[in-house]
């Protein structure tokens, strides 16, 4: 026999090409690696969205399934880079926009938009029509409705954050948050829960500065001059040289390079959600704004509507009915109660009648409907309490299991073991048991063998007796 040595490393060299080729890796890895050499190779995007929603520019590099490629075809999905974008990259908790691209002969439906990194944004998407090419012009359109929302939120977030600092202190500093174009999210060093008074002014607050419509001022400064004139940075933020200053007169002044409205009246409304602890020291409030909380104003006021008709009240009634019906449920649970004590005497009693004496001892072997353990234990110590001295075994079953139960009063533990009943007659509903002289239970699912179960035990306390 011999070895092809050569045709078996060369087809082990194209194998492991394949495998190179095919393996996608993680991802993310892949992808960031892609971005870094698209980098390296010069190419920058330049943001051109902060006065405009549209704008024409060529398409530099496409990536098709973490790949670089000269062209993707319709229902392809696709990552563009082009020279220069009016898409906002998600970054400083501001999400990507979302739009159109078209041209000659193709459309795009831009998803989301990433800054991958400082001098790169990616537009994802999906091609809805034709083919795109590297090198062709492309007319990007942004969706104005979800931009101007998005806008709003991010000015709201600097109008609460600012409120809170009035608030609640100079120790408030943000620490995350989420703009998006249907809620904002805002993050914050503060040491204790706000009540709902505190929150309700922080509301009002920030409302009134919404309708004070006050025009904002954003200017580019040299990084020292704008900490110099009191700008706040956000802890772990990178800045360069030069700096974005959004400022709202008399209130606010951030670093931040994401988009805002152009006075503070477009935000609308403002409403906050909730408010809690997200890390130790650190609480979140989230809050939505404009026609987002208008919805939701008028969801709450049908709510109080519908409650009210069936209450048969006026919605300002309605904590008082409620109130009162409270009152009346908690008085008619003491009237069960009672009545189901009364109930528990008698059938008590009736139980009691049905003890019979086996070697001069009082034995109680019969069903009962209770069938949890705890429900069980507590019934058995009633009637033992109303027996004085004796043995009790109760058993009960559920929908697919049985239960025992047997206790032993304490005059009677020298001559007779709960424990040891229970080891007995646990087996026949093919269950096991555990437990002292005095109580033990059992449990299995041999629901057929409980009245077996019941009878055996007064052969065994018989037995026990004679030994005794």
């Amino acid at each position: 026999m011999t070895i092809d040595q050569v045709g078996f490393d060369k087809a082990m060299q194209e194998q492991r090409r394949r495998a190179r080729q095919a393996w996608k890796g993680s991802g993310e890895e892949t992808i960031e690696a892609i971005y870094k050499r698209i980098v390296q190779d010069g190419v920058r995007v330049t943001f051109v969205g902060y006065d405009r929603l549209s704008h024409s520019s060529t398409v530099l590099r496409l990536i098709c399934d973490s790949t670089l490629c000269d062209c993707a075809n319709e229902g392809e999905d696709v990552e563009i880079i082009v020279s220069e974008t009016p898409f906002y990259g998600e970054s400083g908790g501001q999400v990507g926009d979302a739009g159109t691209m078209s041209g000659k002969g193709f459309t795009v439906s831009v998803t989301d938009t990433q800054k991958v990194l400082p001098e790169l944004i990616v537009h994802r998407g999906r091609v809805v029509s034709g083919t795109i090419r590297t090198g062709v012009t492309a007319c990007l359109e942004v969706i104005e409705s979800r931009r101007r929302a998005t806008a709003c939120n991010h000015t709201a977030t600097h109008i609460l954050h600012a409120v809170l600092r009035q608030r609640l202190g100079n120790h408030v500093k943000q620490a995350g948050s989420l703009v998006a174009s249907d809620r904002l999210r805002f993050d914050f060093t503060h040491f204790a829960p706000l009540t709902a008074e505190e929150l309700d002014v922080i509301e009002q607050e920030v409302n009134r500065h919404i309708q004070a419509n006050t025009l904002l001022s954003i200017q580019e400064l040299d990084h020292e001059e704008a900490i110099k004139k009191g700008a706040i940075a956000l802890f772990g933020e990178k800045y360069g040289e030069r700096v974005r200053v959004v400022s709202i007169p008399s209130l606010s002044m951030e670093l931040c390079g994401g988009t805002h409205c152009r006075a503070t009246g477009e935000i609308g409304f403002f409403k906050i959600l909730s408010e809690g602890a997200v890390a130790a020291g650190v609480r979140r409030i989230e809050a939505i704004t404009g026609a987002a909380a208008c919805c939701f104003v008028q969801e709450q006021s049908r709510t109080l509507a519908r409650l009210a008709d069936m209450f048969k009240t006026e919605p300002a009634g309605l904590v008082e009915k409620t109130a009162r019906l409270l009152a009346e449920h908690k008085n008619l649970e003491k009237e069960v109660e009672r009545l189901k004590a009364k109930i528990r005497t008698h059938e008590a009693a009736v139980l009691l009648d049905k003890a019979r004496d086996i070697a001069g001892v009082k034995v109680l072997c019969t069903r009962v409907q209770e069938h949890d353990p705890k429900s069980l234990r507590s019934w058995g110590d009633k009637i033992r309490d109303r027996m004085g001295s004796g043995i009790i075994v109760f058993g009960s079953t559920g929908p697919a299991s049985a239960s025992l139960l047997v206790m032993v009063t304490k005059d009677l533990t020298g001559r007779f073991s709960a424990r040891k009943i229970i080891d007995r007659i646990a087996p026949l509903v093919n269950g096991k048991g555990g437990g002292r002289d005095d109580l033990a239970q059992a449990g299995g699912s041999g629901v057929d063998g409980l009245d077996a179960a019941l009878k055996h035990a007064q052969q065994v306390i018989a037995e026990m007796a004679t030994q005794a």
